[in-house]
């Protein structure tokens, strides 16, 4: 099983480690660019979330809030990926997928799995398919979407009755929205396809609206469309918005116009209604484009982020008491 990675290697070859006789675990980590977890609140101060400087995407905020979910990667080549968990009080990160390729985590909304993108050939590629593993890596990764294509799980239904995910079923084909039931031997359903690309849907708390991302117009922007429909349409970004996140206590509808985060006011008592558009802040956090690159607390006022560490700093980890942790996770059956 790995201990650890990106262990610092001198010219002779040696890497500094070491295991204390009661269990205490260290090493030196090797000088890396990359990017740190932070948490931003509405006013654009961010403070460190814990995590240690390295490649990632896609953060995901666990439902009791206690643990975010990223994509890591293990250099700046994007190449060599898995899914892993940090816990934001303990400070720890716990590798949950071994396929080195997986990406795109999503909680379900019991916490209890989590669903991801494995994509064989790379990021480069086009093929990947969607699946799901206990959250506590108890078990062995299942299957959920393995039609040919490109697709990407992004959001579970309130209920978690079903999967909403996106992608492409051919190279030439634009960008497609679909639904998969999770009871019994469900059919994907096709939520929204037209001539343009759409991706990134967000479903509103009750599962009743969706947000989406449209190119219909020339560029990116944000729409609102009753879910899973039919009904019509009201665009919510003006001047250019991606990756929209539906706030969990409702009454706004969060996305990003380049650096800048915008929250929309909105209205859905009796039909859908934007009010106004306001600007939070604004700031160089990571953008990885069709994927949406932060996530927001229950409350919706701190946003998960990805923020470029400047210069190259060498670091040293220290897990304490792992033998027991180690033990601990052999009697629970996880095998870690």
């Amino acid at each position: 099983m790995p201990l650890a990675d990106r262990l610092q290697t001198s010219p002779d070859g040696d890497r500094n480690l070491g295991v204390s006789s009661t269990g205490d675990f260290a090493f030196q980590a090797s000088v890396t660019a990359g990017s740190r977890l932070v948490l931003v609140d509405r006013n654009g101060s961010a403070r460190d979330a814990g995590s240690d400087t390295g490649f990632y995407v896609a953060p995901r905020l666990s439902p009791d809030g206690k643990r975010v979910a990223v994509t890591r990667f293990v250099d700046a080549t994007f190449s060599s990926n898995d899914v892993w968990v940090v816990d934001l009080a303990q400070r720890t990160r716990t590798r949950l997928t071994f396929d080195t390729t997986a990406w795109v985590p999503v909680w379900t909304p019991d916490g209890r799995r989590i669903a991801y993108a494995r994509q064989p050939g790379g990021l480069r590629s086009f093929a990947s398919q969607i699946y799901w593993v206990p959250a506590d890596g108890s078990g062995t990764p299942e299957s959920l979407v393995v039609a040919a294509g490109s697709w990407l799980p992004v959001t579970f239904e309130p209920a978690g009755r079903g999967l909403v995910y996106q992608g492409r079923a051919t190279e030439a084909s634009r960008g497609e929205i679909w639904q998969l039931g999770l009871a019994g031997a469900a059919t994907p359903r096709q939520v929204l396809a037209s001539a343009f690309h759409n991706n990134a849907p967000s479903l509103s708390p009750d599962g009743r609206w969706m947000a989406y991302v449209s190119t219909e117009s020339g560029r990116a922007e944000v729409y609102v469309r009753p879910y899973p429909g039919p009904g019509g349409r009201w665009q919510v970004s003006l001047d250019g918005g991606e990756e929209p996140v539906w706030s969990p206590v409702g009454g706004e509808i969060f996305y990003r116009d380049g650096d800048r985060m915008m929250a929309a006011a909105i209205r859905t008592e009796g039909g859908f209604e934007v009010g106004s558009r306001t600007q939070l802040f604004a700031g160089t956090y990571d953008r990885f484009g069709f994927v949406r690159d932060y996530d927001v607390t229950r409350d919706g006022q701190t946003f998960i982020m990805f923020q470029r560490v400047q210069g190259t700093e060498q670091s040293v980890f220290v897990t304490l008491n792992w033998f027991d942790r180690f033990r601990a996770g052999r009697r629970g059956g996880g095998g870690r």
